[in-house]
């Protein structure tokens, strides 16, 4: 299973950010809402400029919600699926961003 990044083009200028999941030919997307213009995409990822460090830091959050999907799985000796992980991505996304908003 796989995970990368992809630009989906809104208009001439801008488009918005699409994770994409792979597992044995099988597509899954998963819409992060994060809107880029399309000067600022590099390959598979956005450039690494002082203007998208905010959606670098919210595109970086599905990353680390897919390896502890993959990690829960071998721990639990589980094949991994696309549904699930899916699932799993989105709630895992929303708790840090929820987390993160939070005052002690």
């Amino acid at each position: 299973m796989n995970l990368y990044y992809e630009l989906k083009k809104l208009d001439a200028k801008q488009g918005t950010i699409r994770v994409i999941l792979i597992q044995s030919g099988k597509k899954m997307k998963i819409a992060t809402g994060q809107k880029i213009d399309i000067k600022d995409w590099g390959v598979g990822y956005p450039k690494i400029i002082g203007r998208n460090s905010n959606i670098n830091l919210a595109i970086d959050k599905y990353k680390t919600a897919f390896n502890k999907y993959i990690t829960n799985k071998n721990l639990a000796n589980e094949l991994p699926s696309l549904s699930t992980c899916k699932v799993f991505i989105t709630s895992e996304v929303k708790n840090i961003s929820t987390e993160r908003g939070k005052k002690d």
